[in-house]
């Protein structure tokens, strides 16, 4: 039975598809899990960054170790329920809104119900903070609807394009000020993430000269295992 873990923002270049490809890739080779990723992202970054690595490799080269598939909101949690006992994890990545095109969030508040961890990675910056507290709390209203019902869904922020400098003090401030769990470990501002994350392998398995990428993204990861093995 998966566990379904979703991420999300509904603001634009907060990092959500690099994420997800960079968090697929370990899970699947680093720590031998059978994973799907559900592209519902409108602009289908993940699909389309597979599909240029495919071009360039001839059609050949190493195979990536999860599947992806695409699936517009509409179809989301019929298909995540369809599909929810033929692997060990789910990741999908979502659009940068809480309503579909027409203007109705019927499907996303439906495919939230049965969604186990919400990841939303947040960066500094004044639109950036509001957008992401305001959809912070709207995934609050839904966690806490779904705690009265007895079920657990897991809601957690993380500062990505990390940098050390004050407006990433500040945002971590407004963030637990606003009573969000933020983890522990972020993902930092660095070139390296965004060439990985369209990469076949792991992080770990990557000829990345960067120490300290391997060791921040390996506690990033440890840390979201944990959260996941709640639901194991």
């Amino acid at each position: 039975m998966a566990v379904i873990v979703t991420i999300a923002n509904q603001k634009g270049g907060s990092g959500k598809s690099t994420v997800t490809a960079l968090v697929a890739n370990s899970l699947s080779q680093d720590h031998k899990q059978n994973v799907l990723v559900v592209d519902t992202d409108l602009q289908a970054s993940l699909a389309h960054m597979r599909s240029a690595i495919s071009a360039s490799q001839g059609g050949e080269g190493e195979a990536f170790s999860y599947e992806l598939v695409q699936k517009p909101l509409n179809q989301l949690m019929e298909f995540c329920t369809s599909v929810f006992n033929n692997y060990d994890l789910i990741l999908v990545d979502m659009p940068g809104i809480l309503y579909t095109p027409e203007g109705s969030s019927k499907d996303i508040v439906s495919f939230l119900y049965i969604c186990d961890v919400v990841l939303i990675p947040v960066r500094a910056g004044l639109f950036d903070i509001d957008s992401s507290v305001s959809f912070l709390k709207k995934l609050k209203e839904m966690q806490d609807f779904k705690a009265k019902k007895g079920m657990v869904m897991e809601v957690f922020s993380f500062i990505n394009y990390f940098q050390k400098n004050l407006e990433n003090n500040e945002l971590a401030e407004v963030l637990k000020a606003n009573g969000f769990d933020l983890m522990k470990n972020h993902i930092s501002n660095l070139t390296e993430y965004p060439r990985l994350a369209i990469s076949t392998k792991s992080i770990e398995k990557s000829r990345v000269n960067s120490s300290k990428i391997k060791r921040e993204f390996a506690s990033f990861m440890d840390e979201l295992l944990d959260i996941i093995s709640k639901f194991k």
